[in-house]
């Protein structure tokens, strides 16, 4: 080895040209004689920027395969499904690449750089485009493995030496900064795409991606521009297998291979790692992004080290530095947070081989003989780019969620956590809690209900925002309150109410996540753009068998696919049959063999203490309990469908009701009939059989709890949506004592039917519950089926005329405020809130209300007549423009004045 001037780098001649090889040898073969070129100027450091942004998009972009690996695992929507098959994509990519680059490097050489360049940019985004089509895992193959690896190699292999040819002084500095792009790119796509599958969806995902490759990598080719000529390369053969003979180059051979191993199985294998260990995937992008934050920053301080320590002492420190590191630190990488600091760390050394290759590979063979070097080097690599993400997966399902330990067989547990988290929702129609056995009532039998409360959590204080069919079904549907979705009451026929373009709803949010989502029975929202179940059989049929084997069906149908699912069924039962008075589509005889009619005598119904013990109320509710009765053998034939479809361990189950019973006193009020409501909830490994949880639960708070099982509780609607206001109950589930944070609940209700327009709102704490009542001076409306039911009709018709406990004038017609002490007054019937000793806990309760109101925009926060919302909103604010509203809930006609009045908001 012989030393060069200060300036240049240390070169060493390569043997003899191969036999009929062309080479011009009017110039010395060593870097360091080529002395008339002009070196580290402007011109080299843009091609450093040219080869920035293609290390971005092509090595960066392939580093958050892991995240589609992922995706692909978690939420299979292709034929077959393997997640060996879908690592083999993955590192398919990188073998084709790695494959291509000698013919690449053999055509670069006779001159077609920008061609290939340019080919390559079209080829790359080409395949993301047809990847965004693919239904099947040969599409994916073809497109993100083959097509996206031989657009990678033409674009890397074709513009990895270039920066070589422009420096002397920082040849290391620049190579590594250029790198550099890979450990952006790295970051920005490993958080992007993560974000974009679970808002765009995969398809427009890979399309916008295909478009930012396109863009970019085309600005990168123009910025580029080799010195093949100047230096004096030529074309020749690709391969110069001597180069195995020159000291050195066979050692950089066996270092590529190691090092690729690793980088691979780190890298490209983090998300799944995080998933396997029960680490959500937004956790693992944000890992695979760590290790991207780890190369941004180590790989131009390792360049500079390069520089001014000596290539070979830096990468063999870091590769030191890399054992120990995996060695001492990576048996402990069980949590999120050790996990983090493993990825920055090892982010810093990872891949120093490709920050470094090009200047070390040219101390060793020289600048004219690089470009073949670095051919067969990428050729060798081909065999650990094509197995290392199978060979790390295979580890991680082997070893349990590790890769270090790879002898000890998963368990049936572990098969169950891997398997994909299922949804199943249960909607019963009208089912009030105290008509159910599990929560007390013996006069009914609802056997298979009282085995799913026996074998999960029941919720003794679950609530809905709105005791309104439509209404309850978009707070669940959106885990937004009535008056923020604009689903203000019934959807149906002449009342119409739909739901906002500007809200995600579940399977909008479960399509993008690769659900496959379905709702069976009654659907009772709109519009269907809204609701894009994939599966949308609605029906007004009682017949429970019927439905059950539809989801049966359903289930067979998500296997086939090998997708997760999400399905809803909503039950008829137990609604009233409209055409009726008081029937309850009961009929003679059996719907179907396996079902039992089971018929119930009046006398032996249990009165709720919200009805009156008339022989009308009792006559109804004989023919309810038959109808709820019937709904819950329904339940037990779908529950067995899961059961026999093998999903139970892996399904999350949620019976619930969408408002109380349809009777007065109940539905459509906010008393606690009505939005007081049954709440079943199994979740398997976190859900404690038969424990009743006693913590305020809401039917906003549904949706999150779903996302949150399904791996997704971080996410949130996309920007521009409406977003959700609950929150995951999987954090108390296994909770028997009150959480102080799970205190309180709010509700809305604005309209039933078109014609029942009555706006009202509640917030309710453990004792209390606080009624505002906007239009208090209009009688209250009645539901047409519930004003011609019997039980009204002989209520109506007593004397007194009472309700329950409660005058049937106190019915029709409240004030504007009501405050209830519910563990004295569990009926609602006492109004303190106009007694003294109760004013502070009206005036804290009423504040609470209203700020959730103007947190929530309700344009039915009145003052003096007006929306507050619209007071300060935008388009008017008046506000800012002197206007001062009057704090009182009407206008007063008598004194119409705004002199010596207090303004809103009400000063405490």
């Amino acid at each position: 080895m012989a030393t060069s001037k200060p300036n240049s780098i240390v070169g060493v001649k390569r043997s003899d040209p191969d036999p009929g090889v062309v080479v011009n040898m009017s110039r010395s073969e060593t870097v360091g004689e080529i002395e008339e070129l002009q070196y580290d100027t402007p011109r080299g450091w843009a091609c450093v920027v040219g080869v920035f942004l293609i290390a971005v998009h092509t090595w960066g972009m392939s580093s958050a395969y892991g995240v589609f690996l992922t995706y692909y695992a978690t939420y299979p929507s292709f034929q077959p499904t393997s997640n060996v098959m879908f690592a083999y994509v993955g590192g398919l990519s990188i073998a084709v690449a790695f494959i291509t680059s000698p013919l690449v490097g053999y055509y670069v050489s006779k001159g077609y750089s920008r061609p290939i360049l340019f080919t390559g940019v079209l080829i790359e985004a080409g395949s993301y485009v047809g990847a965004s089509f693919a239904t099947r895992s040969w599409h994916l193959f073809l497109t993100q493995g083959f097509g996206y690896g031989l657009g990678m190699g033409m674009l890397y292999t074709g513009s990895v030496g270039i920066i070589s040819q422009w420096f002397r002084r920082h040849t290391g500095f620049a190579n590594a900064l250029g790198a550099a792009g890979t450990g952006v790119g790295g970051l920005a796509y490993s958080l992007g795409t993560n974000r974009m599958l679970e808002n765009l969806g995969y398809a427009m995902t890979m399309r916008v991606l295909a478009i930012l490759i396109f863009c970019f990598n085309g600005i990168a080719v123009l910025l580029l521009r080799n010195r093949n000529e100047q230096i004096g390369v030529i074309a020749r053969s690709p391969f110069n297998y001597r180069l195995l003979t020159t000291p050195g180059y066979p050692l950089i051979l066996v270092y590529g291979l190691c090092c690729l191993f690793g980088y691979i199985m780190g890298l490209f294998s983090m998300s799944s790692y995080c998933t396997s260990i029960g680490l959500t995937a937004s956790q693992g992008s944000v890992a695979v992004a760590m290790m991207s934050v780890g190369q941004a920053i180590g790989r131009p301080a390792i360049g500079f080290l390069c520089d001014n320590i000596g290539i070979l002492n830096v990468t063999t420190s870091a590769a030191a530095f890399s054992t120990i590191l995996n060695f001492v630190m990576w048996p402990l990488a069980k949590s999120y947070s050790v996990i983090l600091v493993y990825g920055l760390l090892a982010g810093t050394v990872t891949g120093t081989f490709y920050a470094e290759v090009a200047p070390l590979t040219a101390q060793v063979v020289g600048l004219r003989e690089l470009d073949r070097a670095l051919s067969l080097i990428w050729l060798v690599l081909v065999i650990p780019a094509l197995f290392s993400q199978v060979v790390a997966n295979s580890l991680i399902e082997i070893g349990n969620g590790s890769f270090l330990i790879i002898s000890q067989p998963p368990t049936a547990t572990d098969r169950a956590m891997a398997q994909p988290k299922n949804i199943l929702l249960l909607v019963a129609d009208d089912l009030g809690r105290e008509q159910m056995g599990c929560y007390g009532c013996k006069a009914i039998k609802t056997p298979h209900l009282d085995a799913l409360s026996a074998s999960g959590t029941q919720f003794d204080m679950a609530f809905t925002s709105t005791a309104s069919c439509s209404g309850s079904r978009t707070v669940i549907y959106t885990g937004l309150h009535t008056h923020e979705t604009g689903s203000y009451g019934l959807n149906h026929e002449r009342n119409g109410f739909q739901t906002f373009a500007n809200i995600e709803t579940a399977p909008e949010a479960f399509n993008k996540i690769g659900y496959k989502t379905g709702i069976l029975g009654k659907i009772h929202v709109g519009p269907d753009d809204k609701y894009p179940w994939q599966v949308q059989e609605e029906s007004d049929s009682r017949n429970v068998a019927y439905i059950a084997d539809r989801a049966s069906a359903f289930f067979r149908g998500a296997q086939d696919e090998s997708k997760p699912f999400f399905l809803t069924v909503g039950f008829v039962d137990p609604h009233r049959h409209i055409p009726h008075r008081g029937g309850f589509g009961n009929v003679k005889g059996n719907h179907d063999p396996r079902l039992k009619d089971h018929v119930y005598k009046p006398e032996d119904v249990e009165v709720p203490s919200f009805l009156s013990d008339i022989p009308e109320v009792r006559q109804e509710l004989a023919e309810y309990y038959r109808a709820i009765t019937r709904m819950d053998q329904g339940v037990g034939l779908i529950l067995a469908a899961l059961d026999a479809a093998g999903q139970r361990d892996n399904t999350l189950v949620l019976f619930l009701s969408d408002n109380g019973p349809p009777f007065i006193n109940s539905k459509t009020t906010l008393f606690e009939a009505g939005v007081r409501l049954p709440f079943l909830l199994r979740a398997p490994n976190i859900s404690a059989p038969g424990s009743v949880n006693p913590n305020l639960v809401s039917y906003v708070d549904i949706l999150p709890t779903f996302l949150d099982w399904a791996g997704h509780g971080g996410v949130n609607a996309p920007e521009g949506k409406i977003q959700r206001r609950g929150r995951s109950i999987l954090s108390v589930l296994g909770k028997d004592n009150q959480d102080e944070a799970w205190g309180q609940v709010f509700g809305s209700h604005t309209f039933h039917e078109i014609t029942n327009y009555w706006p009202t709102r509640f917030m309710r704490n453990r004792r209390f519950k606080y009624h505002r009542n906007v239009c208090w001076k209009l009688d209250f409306p009645m539901a047409m089926d519930l004003y011609a039911s019997l039980s009204f009709e002989g209520m109506r018709n007593s004397s007194p005329p009472m309700i329950g406990k409660r005058k049937f004038r106190d019915y029709i017609q409240r004030p504007p405020e009501e405050l209830y002490d519910l563990e004295n007054d569990p009926l609602e019937v006492e109004n303190l809130a106009g007694r003294p000793e109760f004013q502070d806990t009206l005036k804290e309760m009423r504040k609470a209300l209203e700020e959730w109101q103007l947190e929530t925009r309700d344009l039915w926060l009145w003052r003096d007549g007006t929306a507050v919302v619209l007071y300060t909103a935008d388009r008017y604010n008046y506000a800012r423009e002197g206007l001062r509203i009057p704090d009182r809930f009407d206008q007063d006609a008598e004194n119409p004045g705004t002199q010596n009045v207090e303004f809103f908001p009400l000063k405490e």
